[in-house]
């Protein structure tokens, strides 16, 4: 109880409760901002095993993936 008083009141970085209207309009915008980011991430992934991995390991993918 001391450590979530001294965050709201003294330090001030646990956040209060926000009213309902506030709260509806923050969970579109994190659901948004995390479909972005997935998205993101997968697309960068991708990009980068198809294009920049084959351009670097080339007689890597012509041996089958063997390591060595």
């Amino acid at each position: 109880m001391v450590f979530v008083f001294c965050g709201v009141e003294i330090l001030g970085f646990l956040p209060l409760p926000m009213p309902k209207e506030q709260l509806s309009l923050a969970l579109f915008i994190l659901h948004y901002l995390f479909i972005l980011h997935y998205n993101v991430v997968c697309l960068a992934v991708f990009i980068t095993s198809q294009s920049l991995m084959r351009i670097i390991f080339p007689r890597w993918r012509f041996r089958g993936g063997q390591w060595l």
